[in-house]
């Protein structure tokens, strides 16, 4: 039986923890988090990846330069003031009714379709 050489432990590891890194830092510029909040920072990476936020500053530096580099490059590209027709990504999350949801809805969409399943009105439109 071939008896295991301690790099190679070592390698295995540290292949498993770079895999996970990179496989969040692909949902998070991606836009598609499974476990962050989404932002663009070396915290919520960590977070995303499952590990703690040393993995990244002391194992795996390269990585965690790399995924800077890309989230300024991000940063970027964004226009500095975001036209009023295209919401943020929060505002996006804030206005849905799941996270899951694909049509926002807003708070005076819900409150007209209360008013017309005939919920009392709380003022009257006409009388403002």
């Amino acid at each position: 039986m071939p008896r295991l050489q301690w790099p190679s432990i070592v390698n295995c590891a540290a292949n498993t923890v770079r895999r996970a890194i990179i496989a969040a830092m692909n949902r998070l510029f991606a836009d598609t988090p499974q476990r962050s909040n989404g932002r663009l920072n070396v915290t919520q990476l960590a977070i995303e990846a499952g590990l703690k936020p040393w993995h990244l500053t002391y194992q795996h530096p390269g990585l965690k330069d790399l995924f800077q580099e890309q989230a300024a490059k991000n940063e970027a590209k964004r226009p500095a003031h975001p036209s009023p027709l295209t919401p943020s990504r929060s505002a996006r999350r804030s206005t849905t009714t799941s996270r899951h949801s694909e049509h926002p809805v807003s708070a005076d969409q819900i409150y007209r379709a209360l008013v017309a399943l005939g919920a009392e009105p709380l003022f009257d439109p006409e009388g403002v």
